[in-house]
């Protein structure tokens, strides 16, 4: 996207930084010049930030990250709502889970998501390999919840596939619900 203001392309990237203080450098096409910020540290696992280039070579880097409620904590809330549903119905309806199953399905829920969440991107920034490891680690610990809290009516085969079923059509589901957001402009 050309930035006709500030005279040079932006290409945008979401990226996932987990350490202390960091800086950003950016090439303006035409000047042949590199502009490097301030340092800046991130206030949380969301952080926004604008970058200013100045005539003069500098460049300022400043978080706009809005109140607690910003495009990651809205992100989150929805991604466990919608999760929390789709697990239930999926157990209750599909699988015909009842009493302490469903329960169990909602405990580990609410367990499995902020690790989904918050822990398993501290592990790779590969998108991939977070995505995958998550949804093993949710699969598995869901599936033993499942056997050992299930009330002696869920075998470890019926736990593992039952799990597995909820975790696939969880992120359909996902899948769906976020092309759905892009086609209709919340870019959610």
């Amino acid at each position: 996207v050309f930035d006709s203001e500030q005279g040079c392309y932006w290409r945008p990237k979401q990226f996932f930084y987990s350490g202390g203080e960091f800086r950003i450098a950016a090439f303006r096409l035409g000047e042949d010049r590199i502009f490097v910020t301030n340092p800046a540290q991130p206030r949380n696992f969301n952080s926004v930030f604008e970058v200013d280039l100045h005539f003069d070579g500098t460049a300022e880097l400043e978080e706009v990250t809005s109140g607690w409620l910003d495009s990651g904590a809205q992100r989150f809330i929805i991604a466990f709502v919608l999760t929390f549903l789709v697990e239930l119905a999926v157990a209750k309806w599909l699988l015909k889970f009842s009493g302490t199953a469903l329960k169990t399905v909602a405990a580990a829920n609410i367990v499995t998501l902020p690790v989904v969440w918050f822990v398993f991107p501290l592990v790779s920034s590969s998108f991939a390999v977070v995505f995958v490891a998550s949804e093993l680690f949710a699969i598995v610990f869901e599936a033993l919840a499942l056997f050992k809290f299930g009330a002696g009516e869920i075998g470890l085969k019926k736990a593992f596939v039952s799990s597995g079923v909820m975790n696939v059509v969880s992120v359909m589901v996902g899948i769906v619900f976020l092309l759905l957001s892009f086609f209709i402009g919340i870019g959610f």
